[in-house]
């Protein structure tokens, strides 16, 4: 696995439920699910401490 490889040993998942919480969160999956029109995109956000 390339990021084994990098050095990265750790993966933190924040629990959060993006497409059920629609007030906080843009989900492409809920817009597809629901019908909604194209637009929004999707980020993840990847923190490296060094």
């Amino acid at each position: 696995m390339r990021v084994k490889r990098a050095g990265v040993t750790e993966a933190v998942s924040t629990g959060h439920d993006t497409c059920a919480d629609s007030a906080q969160f843009f989900s492409n999956r809920r817009a597809v699910k629901t019908g909604e029109p194209d637009y929004g995109r999707l980020i993840s956000c990847i923190m490296i401490r060094a």
